[in-house]
């Protein structure tokens, strides 16, 4: 299907599916030609489309088939464009139902719900197909920045304008300094008080994740006419501006306490974030930071400002220890694999600076095991890997200050819950880690390897970290 051929479909005298036929649910159907017909019935329909039920099942139906598709490799270079673009096509169709069916203050969140289901099915595509060639993309960076255009400023006319998909070509350097970037860093003009969605962002790192990891990898699908500096042109701008990115969002994510509070705890802004979407991001961020980090040779082959590895760093470690100390409600098995990742985070990273050797992989900073035993174990790893050395680095500083907030963490008055006897989420995976800390099999161990840090400039951290692990 041809980039031209919606404008003239949309002069065909067409109606929209009466959902005897379109609306197809069967998975045998190729996806290619389901995002075809999907696109002549929302080409064909009017922009109330959002009230038939046989065209939101159609476009559900699609999202569903899109986030779980993992086949884009297997597709010719004009069908996986094709694909893409369908699914731009589709999340940027215009929703204006009729007062009659829709209340007027209701239609924001439709759309805003629309938006964000695209935002999140791009980003699965992207993670889903490692190694997508570069003009695919190039074209959800674009869709990225519209779809970032905060909703009163995309469509103020209600007109569908955007039944063309722009086809962009070369190099994404200006798309990026325009549109990407102040997305990244959190400083978009486009109206007063905006702050980016977490699918904006989400779907942000997922294409910083997805090119980082395939051009260091050598993964990544090359077409013919692709020029590979244009690629490496992204990836430099978004590398450069990612621990902007990260203390940003630790702004806008968390709220900390200030100095006066002592004893005080962290909250999650759950106006905007819930603890799913705290963990998607997070598991990006330390796939991300991970390889930046602690690749031999510059990701990618990209040129980087030395600075940019120790910001990264730093404002890596500053995220972790925040979400670490927030006061968590709500479901236990999502914060559970939070603070597991954040823990599991640090003491690799703090392994590695000790010296620990690594070739990065697709999986090496994976982490799917949460429990408090695992943790532990990783912790006990760092202390007897920074024992040994003569300069303990600053991301062990990290894991003991993480060890010596668990004693606070998991007391229950700390969160005024006392008087009912319920610990909350943050308090219960507190005290089952430190229960495997206080282990009286291993407490000489960690004693010796405490006392020793404590020698080696890390007084403070490694008392506090002793206070925890040592039952009283």
């Amino acid at each position: 299907m041809s980039l031209n051929a919606d404008f003239a479909l949309k002069m065909l005298p067409m109606k929209a599916s009466d959902g005897d036929g379109l609306y197809l649910r069967d998975d045998t159907v190729d996806i290619v030609d389901y995002s075809h017909i999907l696109r002549l019935q929302l080409v064909a329909s009017s922009m109330t489309w959002s009230t038939s039920e046989t065209l939101t099942g159609s476009v559900q139906e699609f999202w569903r088939r899109i986030a779980a598709f993992r086949g884009m490799a297997s597709l010719d270079n004009v069908d996986r464009m094709s694909l893409v673009n369908a699914v731009i096509y589709v999340a940027t169709r215009v929703i204006d139902p009729s007062k009659q069916t829709v209340k007027p203050n209701a239609v924001f969140g439709l759309r805003e719900a629309h938006s964000r289901r695209s935002l999140d099915v791009l980003a699965d595509l992207l993670l889903h197909n490692p190694g997508m060639a570069f003009p695919p993309i190039r074209q959800i960076c674009w869709a990225l920045a519209v779809l970032s255009i905060p909703e009163s400023r995309r469509i103020p006319n209600l007109v569908d304008f955007h039944l063309l998909i722009t086809q962009l070509r070369g190099s994404v350097s200006d798309l990026t300094k325009q549109k990407l970037l102040p997305i990244f860093t959190f400083t978009s003009g486009h109206i007063g008080g905006w702050q980016p969605s977490s699918s904006i962002l989400h779907l942000m790192l997922a294409l910083l994740e997805n090119i980082l990891y395939e051009t260091q990898l050598g993964h990544a699908t090359v077409e013919l006419d692709e020029d590979p500096k244009f690629r490496k042109e992204l990836l430099e701008d978004l590398v450069t501006n990612y621990p902007t990115f990260l203390r940003e969002l630790s702004s806008a994510m968390i709220f900390t306490p200030g100095p006066q509070l002592a004893g005080a705890v962290a909250t999650l802004n759950s106006t905007i974030w819930s603890p799913v979407d705290l963990l998607r991001m997070l598991r990006r961020i330390v796939r991300i930071s991970g390889c930046i980090r602690h690749s031999y040779s510059s990701p990618g082959g990209i040129v980087i400002r030395g600075g940019i590895y120790q910001h990264t760093t730093t404002q890596t470690r500053n995220l972790l220890q925040d979400i670490c100390t927030i006061r968590s409600e709500g479901n236990l098995k999502d914060w559970e694999q939070v603070y597991g990742v954040a823990y599991s985070a640090a003491c690799k990273f703090a392994l590695l600076d000790c010296g620990q050797e690594i070739i990065i992989t697709a999986d090496s900073f994976v982490f799917d095991d949460y429990s408090p035993v695992r943790v532990a174990e990783a912790m006990d790893q760092v202390l007897e890997s920074a024992s040994a050395i003569a300069n303990p680095p600053e991301t062990v500083r990290t894991v003991l200050t993480m060890m010596a907030g668990l004693k606070m963490s998991a007391r229950a008055h700390a969160w005024g819950m006392a008087d009912s006897g319920q610990l909350s989420d943050s308090a219960q995976y507190a005290a089952r880690l430190l229960s495997c800390l206080r282990d009286p099999s291993k407490q000489q161990m960690r004693t010796s390897y405490l006392a020793s840090l404590q020698r080696k400039g890390l007084h403070y951290e490694a008392e506090g970290a002793l206070g925890s692990v040592v039952a009283n």
